[in-house]
């Protein structure tokens, strides 16, 4: 890796984790097609560590707000999921899994223009958590999904989930 690679990739991260911190999403989104493009080998690993230590912070920022009956849900949801990721990286050719990917990003494009807004229920929130692992093992964007079971809930504890 050349120096401004290393220096591209240093925005990039820094960029994407001021998103991640702020919104609650934006870490994988904005570093992870960068990255892969710098060096494909640092995808998902590299940003998941990454996103660990955002993540971390938030929670230490946001402790008073922790829901953890719902973080435990969702948690669990992910770890169904993250399996599941790892099996469809491993199943999958290269391209078929990037359009997968793609087609998945876009139907969440859609049902969230169109306006659609779970009810943080038990299930939606298992099912966020589901997606979330399974996107960010097969693509290192796995937060927006999880953020969006929370749409209706107070910021902090959506932001602390």
């Amino acid at each position: 890796m050349s120096g401004a690679e290393f220096w591209l990739l240093s925005a990039v991260v820094l960029l994407g984790a001021l998103a991640q911190a702020s919104i609650g999403f934006g870490l994988g989104l904005l570093a992870a097609p960068v990255v892969a493009l710098v060096d494909p080998t640092l995808v998902p690993v590299t940003l998941i560590l990454l996103a660990t230590g955002v993540t971390a912070t938030v929670l230490v920022l946001d402790r008073q707000h922790v829901d953890l009956r719902g973080t435990g849900i969702a948690l669990g949801g992910r770890v169904v999921g993250t399996v599941a990721g790892a099996a469809l990286v491993a199943a999958l050719p290269a391209r078929a899994l990037a359009v997968a990917v793609g087609v998945v990003v876009l139907l969440g494009v859609v049902a969230t223009a169109g306006g659609l807004t779970p009810r943080p229920t038990t299930r939606a929130v298992a099912l966020a958590g589901a997606v979330s692992g399974l996107m960010g093992t097969a693509t290192s964007i796995g937060g927006r999904r999880w953020r969006w079971s929370g749409r209706g809930w107070p910021a902090p504890v959506c932001e602390a989930r």
